[in-house]
């Protein structure tokens, strides 16, 4: 995340830049016109700077190159895995978020995503190991180097424990619900 955070404000921080950027990014036709700004203070905007990012790498890529004392965008395969992952993990993430978001919700209902949700993550780790790549599309686009499935299982059973433990009060109360 501080790589694309860093390359991101490089290409945004310079109005010049910017506009030589978003030229760029026409010039290629691609999807999107610019990157997103990411701004500390919005968690969910880590994941749309995350995906914008990640669709437009090859344009990112290309600018950067033409510019001198940029940041360049590692072409590292496992750099590349571990965005990719990054991607689709914090992509879920928001979901997750925005479920537990609105008005007229009881207590019941927003444990229930939050537990299910971590049975999603058992799931996505188990699916890891054999190589289905279904809920990861981004992973699944760069390819998975099979080196790499034992990090991200990892990672997937770290965010488990780490949802078991701020929400252990629940736990004890689950009986209840």
């Amino acid at each position: 995340m501080q790589d694309v955070v860093g390359i991101v404000n490089n290409i945004r921080s310079k109005a010049l830049s910017h506009r030589q950027f978003k030229a760029v990014v026409d010039e290629m036709d691609a999807q999107y016109g610019d990157v997103l700004y990411h701004q500390e203070v919005r968690w969910l905007s880590r994941g749309k700077v995350l995906r914008r990012f990640f669709e437009l790498c090859e344009e990112i890529r290309v600018f950067q190159a033409t510019k001198e004392n940029s940041i360049q965008v590692p072409s590292d395969k496992h750099w590349l895995a571990d965005m990719a992952f990054l991607v689709d993990i914090t992509e879920l993430l928001n979901i997750l978020n925005l479920q537990l978001q609105g008005r007229d919700q009881i207590i019941t209902q927003l444990y229930d995503h939050v537990r299910a949700f971590k049975q999603k993550l058992q799931l996505l780790s188990r699916h890891l190991l054999t190589g289905n790549l279904a809920h990861f599309p981004s992973l699944r686009e760069v390819g998975l180097m099979e080196e790499d499935t034992p990090k991200y299982c990892n990672i997937l059973n770290d965010l488990v424990v780490e949802f078991d433990h701020r929400f252990e009060d629940f736990r004890g109360n689950e009986a209840a619900f």
